[in-house]
């Protein structure tokens, strides 16, 4: 089983070099994800405000793990060709998910914004027991099935759902 070094937990202890390193780990994807194109370490670097032997430490963890990828050698006049580095588009996905009074909605979107798989159903009835949560979990869980995905492609899970939310009980207000 891989783990997500983006999102493992951290000790109890608080390391503190680990969490630093977790949170330059997630710069790094920040960095990548805000760009069509790809980066050198020194660019990403100077991004990120990290000396380039750490950037470089980060980034080859990153390639190890294929968060990213090498995207070829920048082209110079002289010296060492740089090599470039993107996001690994097929490790970060993110699901949405649509919960209405008569209607379910998946849809799995990778990180460039490609909508890769969605699924409906429109004779879903959002009932407030614990069947209609499992329906729902189900529902979920059947898309990243059937895409395939694993659990640590998935960054991030969004749920809209119909109505005013409880913030005390965590329900909806339609089933009171």
């Amino acid at each position: 089983m891989m783990v997500n070094i983006l999102n493992s937990p951290l000790k109890e202890s608080g390391d503190h070099t680990e969490k630093r390193q977790q949170k330059q780990f997630k710069n790094i994807v920040r960095c990548l994800s805000k760009s069509d194109s790809a980066f050198t370490i020194p660019d990403i670097a100077e991004y990120i405000k990290i000396s380039v032997p750490t950037c470089t430490k980060l980034v080859r963890t990153l390639v190890e793990k294929k968060y990213l990828i090498e995207e070829g050698k920048k082209e110079t006049e002289n010296g060492r060709r740089p090599e470039f580095y993107a996001l690994n588009k097929e490790r970060f996905y993110a699901i949405g998910v649509e919960i209405l009074l008569k209607f379910i909605h998946v849809s799995i979107v990778r990180i460039d914004s490609e909508v890769l798989y969605e699924t409906s159903n429109n004779q879903f009835v959002l009932e407030n027991t614990s069947e209609g949560l499992q329906y729902v979990l189900s529902f979920i869980k059947n898309a990243i099935t059937k895409h395939q995905l694993k659990n640590d492609q998935i960054t991030g899970l969004g749920v809209g759902l119909a109505g005013t939310v409880n913030v005390h009980t965590g329900e909806t207000q339609h089933f009171n």
